[in-house]
């Protein structure tokens, strides 16, 4: 539906569903909450982070001893990152998976079949971790 004169619309316009009449929101009035959560919009994924990150320390149990917080201490880190080392190698698998166009979200039974079929080339083919991994 072509556009013309006083139905023009610009970037502060909104037109009401059905073919309503165009209500105009000044910058910096009812409009400008949501143009701070567009602009956020792209940052979901980081604001994501800083939340959980924040919430660990926050409600991070104190050692008994040192009094520092436990979420902090390395050896923390370090236990988290390896658990959650195999969900981040299978999701960077499942991104290039999505975006060649083969949607496939299985990613349990994806992940429980290699794990099996890992383990049966490793015990009973008695083939090397790297050549079962493969």
């Amino acid at each position: 539906m072509p556009v013309s004169g006083d139905q023009r619309k610009n970037e502060f316009d909104r037109r009401a569903p059905e073919g309503g009449p165009i209500v105009s929101y000044a910058p910096g009035g009812f409009s400008a909450g949501r143009s701070v959560w567009r602009r956020l919009d792209s940052y979901r994924g980081l604001l994501a982070l800083i939340a959980v990150f924040a919430a660990g320390i926050v409600f991070s149990p104190h050692h008994q001893v040192t009094g520092a917080n436990v979420f902090l201490s390395p050896d923390t880190q370090t236990a988290m990152f390896r658990r959650i080392a195999e969900y981040g190698i299978l999701a960077a698998g499942m991104t290039f998976v999505i975006l060649t166009g083969g949607i496939d979200l299985a990613v349990g039974s994806v992940l429980a079949m290699s794990a099996m079929t890992f383990t049966y080339c490793l015990i009973r083919q008695g083939m090397p971790a790297a050549a079962a991994a493969s």
